[in-house]
Formats: structure tokens, C-alpha cells, sequence
């Protein structure tokens, strides 16, 4: 049978374009990025159950709740609170976030390699510990996020073509591409920003 007839190759394959569109509306700072990125980020969790990669099916679930959380920042304005505008981390904190992310991802790696059936649980730990990291970041718009972005990418594209996940693996090669999309958009923004206030 074609895969194109295989329902589970169809969700990870509109999961795919929702994600696409997601972070793309993202690096235009458009709103509508959030729920279609709820919805594909939910398929994405249902395919990873499948594939036994726990910490990203978990990673996935946060997701969601980041993705309202996101939603939420980026829409709950009212005449007392000025629109969320992209800021920027300082090296110290910059730091400290990438300790949180080793010593998490090796933690959370070890407890996955010793405790369950977890496929390549210290590489799927260190995408999922660093990209909670970068998606809080994504929401509260600090422009660092695309930087963590850059490198989550690349590790995650690799591990899904090695696990065979192929349009997965696509989708993290246009999010890699996406993330320096992103870096370049929000830069011009925050400069431009900067030149007003």
C-alpha cells in the first residue's frame, strides 16, 4: 500500500506542514502561530507514543501547555499592560540555561536509560530538556530562543532519520532553516523597535 494511503504516514505528514506553519507564523510574530502549532504539536505527540521516544512524546504534551501559556502572553494585553516585545537574555543568564539544559538532559537521560525501554534516551533527553527551554523562551519573545532553536534542530533532524522517521526529519531541516529565518526577522524587529521607543 502507497504511504500516502497509511493514516499514520498521513498525520506525521500534516503534522509536518502544521508545524511548518506554526513556526513560520511565529518568525512573524503572528498570533495564529499558537493554536496551529497546539494541533500539530499534538499529532507529532501521538506519533512519537508509536516510536517509543517517550521524553518527546512528554516533550510534546508540555508543548501544548506552553503553546496556551504562549497564546495566552502574546494575546492577554489589555489598557494597562504594554504588547510583549522581543527582549534579549544577558550572557550570565544565557549561561545558566544551557547548565540547566546539560545537567537536566543527563538526569533526565539517565533515569529514561536505566528505567525504561526509551530509544537513544540521552539524545532524545537533550532535545527535550533544551527545547523547553527554548519554546518558554519563544513565548515570553526573547529573541535567545532561536539560537537554542538552531542547535535543537540539528541534533532532532538527526535522530529522526535515524529512527526512520523521514517527514519528521524534514520538518526539523525547515525549522533549522526557519530558526535563522526567525533570528533575522526578530533582530530587524527588536532593531526597529529599538530605533521607536
Amino acid at each position: 500500500m502507497p504511504w500516502y494511503f497509511d493514516l499514520y504516514r498521513l498525520i506525521e505528514l500534516i503534522a509536518l506542514v502544521l508545524g511548518v506553519l506554526c513556526v513560520y507564523l511565529g518568525t512573524k510574530e503572528n498570533i495564529w502561530s499558537w493554536p496551529i502549532g497546539i494541533v500539530a504539536t499534538g499529532m507529532a505527540a501521538y506519533i512519537f507514543t508509536n516510536e517509543k521516544l517517550y521524553l518527546d512524546f512528554g516533550l510534546h504534551l508540555l508543548y501544548i501547555a506552553i503553546g496556551f501559556y504562549g497564546w495566552y502572553s502574546w494575546l492577554a494585553r489589555n489598557e494597562h499592560t504594554l504588547p510583549l516585545i522581543i527582549t534579549q537574555l544577558n550572557k550570565v543568564s544565557v549561561i545558566k540555561l544551557i547548565f540547566l539544559g546539560v545537567i537536566s538532559s543527563l538526569g533526565v537521560g539517565y533515569i529514561f536509560d536505566e528505567y525504561t525501554n526509551a530509544s537513544l534516551a540521552y539524545w532524545d533527553s537533550f532535545t527535550t530538556c533544551f527545547s523547553i527551554i527554548a519554546q518558554i523562551l519563544f513565548a515570553r519573545k526573547i529573541i535567545d530562543n532561536w539560537y537554542f532553536w538552531i542547535f535543537i534542530n540539528i541534533a532532532s533532524f538527526t535522530l529522526y532519520f535515524y529512527k526512520g522517521l523521514y517527514f519528521l526529519g524534514v520538518l526539523y531541516i525547515i525549522y533549522l532553516l526557519l530558526a535563522f529565518y526567525g533570528l533575522k526577522n526578530w533582530t530587524k524587529s527588536q532593531n526597529i523597535r529599538a530605533v521607536v521607543s
